[in-house]
């Protein structure tokens, strides 16, 4: 089946139970997938047992505050995979 059309700011996708199959690749279940905002949607198919699937939509920039990522100041975001000097 055609996903959800990512119509906001991107979407997850999760395989919660079974197996799902996009592209001929198998994704078990805790799989995650990331579509990009204006991505199209993957064509996704069950396994032979089914799949339980979670979509997850982020919403669209906005003029509401926050709503946009790249408008967030980062003065307190550590990326955890840089360790910082002296540490």
């Amino acid at each position: 089946a055609q996903a959800p059309a990512s119509a906001g700011g991107g979407q997850y996708i999760l395989v919660c139970a079974g197996t799902l199959f996009q592209d001929g690749k198998a994704m078990a279940a805790d799989s995650l997938m990331r579509i990009e905002a204006g991505e199209p949607a993957p064509l996704l198919q069950a396994g032979p047992d089914g799949a339980e699937v979670l979509v997850m939509q982020f919403a669209r920039p906005s003029e509401r505050p926050g709503s946009d990522p790249s408008k967030l100041k980062r003065d307190g975001y550590v990326d955890r995979h840089v360790v910082p000097s002296g540490e």
